[in-house]
């Protein structure tokens, strides 16, 4: 492992203090961890995913494919009430249309 994806959730009220937070080498298991808390976290505003370099290692092109990209910030927050979440890179290069119309970009 020469990766490694670190997640936390954050409460949707600022004076609040941070819900969880964690590790992990498997992307798949920080987004349903992510997605799970969220769920059962009234308190749950939003929550953030990135993938940061382990000193000293090389990443593989396998780890570099992966979701997320190396140092990019992704962030859930809920879509709706019906339990469906939403991820989107914090800061994207390319907003994909249907993203603009939802922001009004």
């Amino acid at each position: 492992m020469s990766t490694a994806i670190q997640w936390a959730v954050f409460p949707a009220l600022s004076s609040d203090a941070m819900i969880a937070t964690g590790v992990t080498d498997k992307p798949g298991m920080a987004q349903s961890v992510v997605e799970a808390i969220m769920a059962i976290s009234p308190s749950a505003g939003w929550a953030e995913v990135v993938r940061i370099a382990v000193p000293g290692e090389r990443p593989s092109d396998a780890e570099l494919r992966e979701w997320p990209p190396p140092g990019e910030v992704w962030v859930c927050r809920r879509a709706a009430n019906d339990g469906e979440h939403k991820w989107m890179p914090l800061f994207p290069n390319n907003w994909p249309s249907s993203v603009r119309e939802e922001a009004s970009i």
